[in-house]
């Protein structure tokens, strides 16, 4: 407890400069937090005019990608080996 009034004044004045330095500290982050969230809208907008774009040449790289794939024919294999495609492995009591 304080002893005397100036003690009392003493601790009231820097409950004032507390409370008015918590005020300015929450005035610059909401300043800065207004600030992000523009930033925030300028970069959404910047990736949406982007993301049909990208969309537009992935989808012409797949279908290139395809018809080059249809030029090999892999339709149909063809197992040209001596088991004919059989599994001629032999277990370990076999050997």
């Amino acid at each position: 407890m304080p002893e005397s009034l100036t003690d009392l004044q003493t601790i009231a004045d820097q409950l004032e400069l507390d409370k008015l330095s918590a005020a300015t500290t929450n005035a610059k982050l909401t300043e800065e937090i207004d600030t992000k969230k523009q930033e925030l809208t300028t970069k959404d907008t910047e990736l949406a005019t982007k993301n049909p774009a990208l969309t537009s040449l992935l989808q012409k790289i797949i279908t290139k990608k395809r018809e080059a794939l249809n030029q090999f024919e892999i339709k149909e294999f063809d197992n040209k080996t001596d088991s004919g495609g059989q599994d001629n492995r032999k277990t370990l009591l076999e050997l």
